[in-house]
C-alpha cells in the first residue's frame, strides 16, 4: 500500500461533514460584512487539508454519531452551533499537535468570525462603539481642540461629525485578524507556545489602531469622509488591515516558534 495518506473511513466521513458544514456557512444569507470572503475561504480549505492529512485515527461509533448530529443541525438551520460543536469535538478528541486538533482550532476561528462575532457585536454594541468613539476623540484632540464626544458620536466641528456604528467597530476587525493569526499559526506548527499570545495581541492591536486612525480621518471633514468611507479609500484601508494581519501573524509565527537566543550552559561532567 502507498505510504501517502490512506483514505480511511474516518477521513471520508469527517471531510464530508466539514464540507457540508462550511457550505451551509457559505450559502446562508447574512450581513455582507460577515460572509466568508477570500481569507475565510482559505482558512476553511486549510482546515479541510488538515483533516485530509490525518492518517492515524480510526472511525468510532462516537465519531459517526457526532458527524450525524452535526449534519442534522446544519439541515435544521443551526449551522453556527453545528460548526462550533464540530470544531470543539475535534479539539477535545485530537491528540496534541495533531492535524485533526489543528483543523478544529481553525474551524473554531471561522465559527467565531462568521457566527459569534456578530452576536457579540449586537449584544455589546453600545459599549463597543462608545469605546471606539472615545479612542477617536482622544486621537483627534491631539490636533483639534474643538472635537468632542457624545456617546457614539464624535464631532470634529460644530457642523460635522460621525456616529460609530456596529460595522465600524474595532471588534469587527479583531475577529478577522484573529482568524488570520490562528490559521497561519496552525500552518506553521500544529501547537501553541506562550509567545503566540503576544503575536495574537499584536495582530489585534494593529487592527484596532488602523480602525481608530480610519475613524479619526473620516471624522475630520466631509471630503475625507467621502473618500475614506464611501470612495476608493475604504479599499486601501481594507488592504492595509489584511496585509497587517497577514504580515504580523506570519512573522510572529516564525518568531514565536524560535528557541530562546540564550540557553543555559550545560554543566561539565567528568568522564
Amino acid at each position: 500500500m502507498s505510504r501517502f495518506l490512506p483514505f480511511s473511513a474516518w477521513k471520508a466521513i469527517f471531510l464530508a461533514t466539514a464540507v457540508v458544514a462550511y457550505l451551509f456557512v457559505l450559502l446562508t444569507p447574512r450581513d455582507p460584512e460577515y460572509r466568508l470572503h477570500i481569507i475565510e475561504t482559505c482558512a476553511a480549505l486549510v482546515s479541510l487539508y488538515f483533516l485530509f492529512t490525518v492518517d492515524n485515527r480510526k472511525l468510532t461509533v462516537r465519531d459517526a454519531i457526532v458527524c450525524g448530529i452535526v449534519l442534522i443541525a446544519c439541515v435544521a438551520g443551526h449551522f453556527g452551533l453545528a460548526v462550533s460543536g464540530f470544531a470543539l469535538y475535534l479539539i477535545l478528541t485530537g491528540q496534541p499537535a495533531s492535524a485533526d486538533r489543528a483543523a478544529g482550532i481553525v474551524m473554531s476561528a471561522i465559527a467565531v468570525r462568521a457566527v459569534w462575532a456578530p452576536i457579540v457585536l449586537e449584544t455589546f454594541a453600545p459599549v463597543l462603539v462608545r469605546a471606539d468613539a472615545s479612542l477617536v476623540d482622544h486621537l483627534l484632540s491631539l490636533w483639534n481642540p474643538a472635537v468632542h464626544q457624545d456617546g457614539a458620536v464624535v464631532m470634529s466641528s460644530t457642523d460635522f461629525g460621525i456616529e460609530v456604528t456596529m460595522l465600524c467597530s474595532s471588534v469587527h476587525n479583531i475577529s478577522y485578524a484573529a482568524l488570520c493569526w490562528v490559521t497561519i499559526t496552525m500552518m506553521a506548527r500544529k501547537t501553541w507556545v506562550a509567545r503566540d499570545l503576544w503575536v495574537g495581541a499584536a495582530t489585534m492591536a494593529a487592527q484596532v489602531s488602523i480602525n481608530v486612525v480610519r475613524l479619526a480621518i473620516i471624522a475630520s471633514s466631509s471630503p475625507l469622509y467621502d473618500y475614506w468611507h464611501d470612495g476608493t479609500g475604504k479599499y486601501w484601508v481594507k488592504a492595509a488591515g489584511t496585509l497587517a494581519a497577514l504580515a504580523i501573524a506570519t512573522a510572529g509565527a516564525h518568531w514565536a516558534g524560535r528557541q530562546p537566543l540564550f540557553t543555559p550552559a550545560r554543566p561539565l561532567t567528568a568522564g
